[in-house]
């Protein structure tokens, strides 16, 4: 008597993804501590583009105490900090990152955006976003941010210019 095993093979493809799955969640728990600097800061990363400030700021730390001179980490703190409106433990981490590697043009960006927002003076602001086309000119979006302080130092004409690709 030949029987049939086509269902019993059929469930065992259908489940075992799920079994994967689960094994997966086990093993590798979504906080198991990270093995680098570099993990912690991608987490911390993902924490924050999804809005989790806090939970991104603790992951940075971690990262920190790994690894004391990571620019990275001390930006992305820096930009988390600023997003609760923690302005000066934000622009005191941006520096940091500055200090280590002042040709980091996201870093002198991310001051710049800060600095706007605390309502710092259009020069100081204008100065970080020159910093940083200095360094990365082809950036459209420094170019884009550098004429929020222009604006607000009525400097329209020279807006005009680089909208129009006249400067």
């Amino acid at each position: 008597m030949h029987t049939n095993t086509r269902p019993a093979k059929t469930l065992i493809i259908l489940l075992l993804p799920l079994l994967l799955a689960a094994a997966a969640i086990l093993i590798f728990p979504h906080d198991a501590p990270a093995q680098d600097a570099q993990e912690w800061c991608d987490r911390g990363d993902e924490l924050s583009r999804s809005g989790r400030y806090q939970e991104a700021i603790n992951r940075y730390e971690k990262a920190l105490r790994i690894r004391p001179k990571y620019t990275r980490a001390w930006n992305n703190k820096g930009y988390a900090l600023g997003r609760q409106g923690k302005y000066r433990e934000a622009v005191s981490c941006v520096n940091k990152s500055l200090e280590i590697d002042s040709d980091n043009a996201y870093a002198w960006s991310n001051k710049g955006a800060i600095l706007h927002r605390m309502g710092a003076q259009p020069a100081e602001v204008l100065h970080c976003y020159e910093k940083a086309l200095q360094i990365d000119p082809k950036h459209v979006t420094y170019w884009s941010e550098k004429n929020v302080p222009l604006s607000e130092m009525h400097e329209y004409t020279w807006v005009k210019h680089v909208v129009e690709g006249q400067q």
